[in-house]
Order: C-alpha cells, then structure tokens, then sequence
C-alpha cells in the first residue's frame, strides 16, 4: 500500500466533513543541500497527520507523521517494515548556517535590528482571504575561529501570508519557525513570530550573509498550503495501526538520511 493512500481515499470518497486536509510543498534553496518535500496534512481539532510524498531527497525521518492532542508529542511511522517512534524533539521550520555566518566558530554580534512590517490590503492565497506580515533583521557579526577573527553582516527577509479568521493545525516543520542558534537574536524572533495571529497559508524567507571570506551567499525557503478542503477524519488515522512495532531509525551521520533497518 502506498504511503499517500489513507488521505488520498479521504479526498476522494463522499466525507462526513468533520476534519479539514491540505496540501503543501516545503522548499529550501541556495547555500548548502536543496531540499524539496511535498505532501499532506489532515487536521481534527489538535490533532493531526502529515503524509510525506516518498522519494523525493534528501529523505525525512518518517513516512508519516502523527500528534493526537495539544501536547505535541509527535510519532514517526515507517509503512513498509510496519514500525513506529516517538520523535524527541520535532523537527523545526527554517534553519540557516548563514546566520552564523561560518561554521565551527564562536560569534559575538552587533546592531542587531529587527523590524515588523503589516499590509493591510488583503490578498488572495490558494482560495483564501489572506494579510501579509514581514519580518526584517540585520546585524553585524564576527566569528572567530582559532585567532582569526571574521567580520560579516547578515540580512533575512520574511514574509507570512495570514488566514486571520482561521485557526488550523501545522506540524512545527510547516509552522512560522526560525532559529539562528543566537540566543539573543532567537529571542527577537520569537517575539514577533508570536505575534502572528492565524493560519499561515503562505511562508518566504531569505537570508544574505557576506563577509571577506568569500561572496555573498543567499538562501531562499519556502512554504506553500494550498487545496484546502473539508473531509472525514476517522481518529484512527492519528493513532499508531495495530501491529506496528516500536523501533527508532539509524542515522549514519550528521546531515545524513535515516535507515530504518527493516526496510
């Protein structure tokens, strides 16, 4: 049975609406690993379950991801060696290595600048009414590495497309999420990141980073929800299916994809 089957049937058959099922596409590009992932999400209230379309790299540590309640607790499912574990720490929205502009050094940074930005205007967005929100930073930063010392400058740019009367479950990895692994830069960001109000229909981040150790690099990352529609949600797709047993993928090394050793 292929992985897209359970919310593929849904889509199909005649539902008893009680959930809702989206689409989305998930894209990073520029510096570093292009990554391109697609799929989607069935939503009940607190619960939800997110299908990954397979085959596409690099590879997720999962098939299919599973939360039934508030908590957030999220549970990894392997289809074909029929196998399941609970995730530690759940897989965040959009990391960058460009804002710490190199790795392996110790950063210290400078003029940290953050700016919010609304437009009022309305705008229509896979069908739906949206408001869009920026979020702009910039700051100096200089990284050392052994006794030299590397100065730099980084810039992001985000822009979120809002649903502001609806309220619809995302999987952190899908949510409006940033870190840059500076503590006092992430405490900005979580500031004004919580102050979005509603359903994120629409992301676009970029991130620069220049500095005299080479050109100017860029990253782009991208999220996209789209065929949004109203469908049965039996709860036991947010269950773990009877007969799967409990086994935690293999990682090789950092970066690397997952090896389930029943596959």
């Amino acid at each position: 049975m292929r992985i897209q089957t359970a919310l593929a049937l849904l889509m199909l058959s005649t539902p008893a609406l009680a959930g809702e099922v989206y689409s989305f596409t998930r894209q990073q590009q520029g510096d570093g690993l292009p990554t391109f992932k697609k799929g989607r999400v069935l939503v009940d209230g607190e619960s939800y379950r997110m299908e990954v379309d397979p085959d596409l790299d690099p590879a997720y540590p999962f098939d299919v991801l599973i939360a039934r309640d508030a908590s957030g607790q999220e549970t990894g499912l392997y289809i074909e060696p029929r196998t399941y574990y609970q995730l530690k720490e759940s897989l965040p929205g959009f990391v960058s290595s460009l804002f710490t502009l190199l790795p392996g050094g110790d950063e210290s940074v400078k003029n940290v600048k953050l700016e919010t930005f609304d437009k009022p205007e309305p705008e229509e967005i896979s069908g739906m009414t949206a408001r869009r929100r920026e979020i702009h930073l910039s700051y100096d930063i200089t990284v050392r590495i052994y006794k030299e010392k590397v100065p730099g400058k980084v810039r992001m740019e985000a822009t979120y497309w809002m649903v502001e009367d609806k309220d619809l479950r995302l999987p952190r990895m899908l949510r409006p999420d940033i870190h840059t692994s500076i503590p006092e830069i992430d405490a900005k960001l979580d500031e004004a990141l919580s102050k979005l109000r509603g359903f994120a229909v629409r992301q676009a981040v970029k991130v620069t980073a220049e500095s005299n150790q080479g050109p100017r690099r860029m990253q782009l990352y991208n999220v996209n929800i789209y065929d949004l529609k109203k469908t049965d949600a039996p709860s036991s797709l947010f269950e773990v299916p009877k007969g799967f047993r409990y086994e935690e993928p293999v990682f090789e090394g950092p970066g690397a994809p997952p090896i389930n050793p029943g596959r």
